[in-house]
């Protein structure tokens, strides 16, 4: 649950910082995404840990796209 409000938290801080909504929406609802099957299948991801590296990729995806854009 922590780690939603940690991402929710960020996707609204990147939007109001730049304010390109279309991308950061698209990011966001990635995110999300990744939590919501991490909370599906929670021993599955527990194991592998894959799902913090799944939000680390699209963090840092994000990342490189807003710089881009700057």
């Amino acid at each position: 649950m922590k780690e939603m409000f940690i991402i929710i938290k960020i996707a609204f801080t990147m939007y109001r910082e730049v304010g390109i909504q279309g991308k950061l929406l698209r990011h966001r609802y990635k995110m999300l995404d990744i939590y919501t099957k991490y909370q599906d299948y929670p021993f599955e991801y527990e194991q592998t840990k894959k799902w913090r590296e799944d939000l680390k990729a699209t963090l840092c995806k994000a990342s490189e796209e807003m710089r881009d854009w700057r």
